[in-house]
């Protein structure tokens, strides 16, 4: 990746605590497959990124939260839009 290319993060938090972020080109998380890839890791029991030159797979039971920042356009039917945090 080019320090051109526009970048998104993935924060991943697990259950113990340990948060872990990941850096993806935003062409990665645009379009309606990322709609449906979103879909699917809901609905399945790991994440798996290519993470470099190995595959790094993570137990949903392990995860407490991941969050996509910033959020791609094309969200799964599922998804409540424009909610705002009250802290």
């Amino acid at each position: 990746m080019t320090d051109s290319t526009p970048m998104a993060h993935i924060t991943i938090t697990f259950n113990n605590g340990v948060v872990q972020v990941y850096a993806v080109t935003e062409q990665q998380l645009d379009g309606l497959q990322l709609a449906s890839r979103v879909k699917s890791m809901m609905e399945a029991s790991m994440v798996a990124l290519e993470v470099e030159d190995r595959l790094v797979m993570l137990p949903m039971a392990n995860i407490r939260m991941i969050e996509v920042s910033p959020s791609p356009t094309k969200l799964p039917d599922t998804v409540i839009r424009h909610v705002v945090p009250l802290e």
